[in-house]
This record gives C-alpha cells, structure tokens and sequence, in this order.
C-alpha cells in the first residue's frame, strides 16, 4: 500500500474517532437532560396530588427541577451549536474554503465559545494572511486551553513560521504537531528541510530514513527538495540533478524556486 494511503487511511481512522465520540458526548449529554426532564415531570405531578394540602416543599422542587431542565436544555443546545458549526468550519478549512471556514467558526463561537472555535478561526485569518488577527485568535486559544495549543493549531502556525523563513519559531510547533499522524508526514518533511538550511543533513536524513525508498510526487516540492539535497550530500549529484529536472521553476511557487535555484546551483560541474 502506497505510504499516502496509509496516511490517509489513519487519518481516516483519527476522523472516526472523533465523530464517534462527539456523537458519544451528544447522546450522553441528551440523556441526562432527559433524565431531568422525567424528574421535573414526577414532582409536578407529586405536587398536583398533594395539592390540596398545600404541599409548598413538593412546589419547591418541582421548580426547582423545571428551572435547571430549562437552563440545562438551553445551554445544551448552545453547546451542540457550537461543536457543529465548529466541525463544519475546521472541515472547510481543510478543503481550502477558507472564508467559509471563518465564518463558520465565528458562528460557532457565538453559540459556545471553545478554544478549538477560537483557534480555528485564528488558523483561517492567519492562512489568509491576515496574521495579527490570526495570532491573537491563536494565542487566546492558547490561553484557554491554560498554555497550549492544539495540533491542528500548533502545524498550522508553525507552517507559517517555516514559510517566513523562521526556522528558531517553525521548528518546535512542526516538532510539537508532528506527534499527530495527520501532521507527522508533513512536519518531518518541513523539519528536514530546516535541518538542510543549518547544515545539519544528518539530522534531515535520520528524519527521511523511514521514507526514503518512496516515490516523490511532481507536485510535492518539500520532498523532492530534501531528497535531492540529501543525494547530494551522499555524493550521487547525477541523480540529485535528475530529481531536480522533475521540478521545473515554472511548476514552483516563489518560495520554493528559490530554495531549488539554490540547490541546482550546487550540482553544476
């Protein structure tokens, strides 16, 4: 099986998990509203039947229990509001819709104000460049989570760490998300290639060796960067030259052109 369907397949698995348990939490939550509601139900009608005489302690807790069956419903559907608008904008975030995902997430917190609602949202403004909002998002997720970030945000603001060329910050959050099997692939990709930048290709093959042996896609230039700088440093600059020929600068991003301009630079007799 190819190692990106085993990613995916895991990845799969990790979605699994989570919805089976978010509808675990629903059920559960629902559940003991019911519960509540039963009893509002018995001590109204204890009430009505002692009626007569009068029973004040029977009106008591049949209130009692109807004002905290409605404020519990109340808030339960707050909640469920805000787990599924949340769900729905990290999902749109994932398919690159990230406007919607936005919008989604603000949705989502002004039913239930999670960290994984503020987080997100800190997530899609700072992928839309718009990163005072997104690290404010980030870091007051941060703060309501008592001093961390989740994986999905730590990735996430390391990715755009590694793409402003600030390696000292990308490298403990790709470092920190990586423990994630959604993230691990990517995040040792991206730590190879800062590992290469420092002259350490030791450190970036130690990362690769439990993929070197596997296919580079065309239109995977972080892998094929750090295989062919690594061919390089093994001494086979024939080879590291043929994989670089597979990305030609017009298939590259600014980004990346310049690193491989670099990198073609170096095989030249």
């Amino acid at each position: 099986m190819p190692f990106s369907s085993v990613l995916t397949t895991f990845s799969a698995m990790g979605d699994y998990l989570r919805v089976t348990q978010l509808l675990l939490g629903e059920a559960g939550k629902y559940l003991a509203l019911l519960v509540l509601v039963v009893l509002s139900v018995r001590l109204w009608r204890r009430w009505r039947a002692g009626a007569v005489g009068g029973n004040r302690n029977n009106l008591l807790a049949a209130c009692a229990a109807s004002a905290l069956a409605v404020g519990a419903g109340y808030f339960s559907i707050c909640h469920s509001l805000g787990r599924l608008y949340s769900y729905y904008g990290t999902e749109a975030m994932g398919a690159g819709h990230l406007e919607s995902g936005v919008l989604l997430l603000d949705q989502s917190a002004r039913y239930w104000r999670s960290a994984d609602a503020v987080g997100g949202r800190g997530v899609c403004l700072l992928l839309l460049g718009q990163t005072n909002e997104g690290m404010q998002g980030l870091e007051e997720a941060k703060a309501m989570r008592h001093g961390h970030n989740s994986p999905l945000e730590q990735f996430y603001q390391g990715l755009h760490y590694f793409f402003q060329n600030q390696p000292d910050k990308a490298a403990p959050l790709l470092a920190a998300a990586s423990g994630e099997t959604k993230y691990g692939w990517q995040a040792a990709k991206l730590t190879a290639v800062m590992a290469l930048e420092a002259n350490r290709p030791a450190e970036a093959e130690q990362l690769m060796s439990p993929f070197q042996h596997l296919e580079v896609p065309e239109t995977d230039p972080d892998q094929g960067y750090v295989m062919a700088s690594l061919l390089l440093f093994q001494g086979r600059t024939n080879e590291s030259k043929k994989l670089l020929d597979r990305f030609p600068d017009e298939k590259l991003s600014a980004f990346w052109k310049a690193k491989f301009g670099k990198l073609r630079a170096r095989t030249q007799p």
